[in-house]
């Protein structure tokens, strides 16, 4: 009887979902393209320590461009702060494209439309909560 017992106490335990494995969706929609050509690319951020550096992006990925506007979903997050950039690849290249002295070529945001301000924003000042339901958020590109 007993192993009977421990055996229903552990099979529900598996199957109930505890309140820290909660996971939510972060939609990001990204508005004012100047054209459809090329694609958005995406970075996702959870620590100030490493924004906006390469190494300390989690989650990346990139959509298509239709009518100046792009989409893209990451998916199954924890709850907690989060940090996005992102640029417009207009060409296609995988690279942010600059010019000689280091001026953006092509269109880039921060997260919260962030502003550069000689450097890129802080990440408090483009961190946002990401809740159990998730969350939509927009960015403006920048050009």
């Amino acid at each position: 009887m007993m192993r009977l017992v421990s055996a229903a106490l552990l099979l529900s335990a598996l199957l109930v979902p505890s309140a820290g494995a909660a996971a939510a969706d972060l939609r990001v929609v990204v508005e004012g393209l100047r054209t459809d050509k090329g694609h958005v690319e995406f970075a996702l951020y959870d620590k100030a320590e490493t924004f906006p550096d390469r190494a300390g992006v989690i989650e990346g990925g990139h959509a298509k461009i239709m009518g100046g506007r792009a989409v893209y979903v990451f998916q199954s997050l924890k709850p907690g702060r989060y940090a996005v950039t992102l640029f417009h690849d207009e060409n296609d290249d995988g690279k942010f494209n600059r010019s000689l002295i280091g001026l953006p070529l092509e269109g880039y945001g921060f997260s919260n439309d962030a502003k550069v301000m000689l450097g890129p924003p802080s990440f408090d000042k483009a961190a946002f909560d990401v809740g159990e339901t998730g969350a939509t958020i927009t960015i403006h590109i920048v050009y």
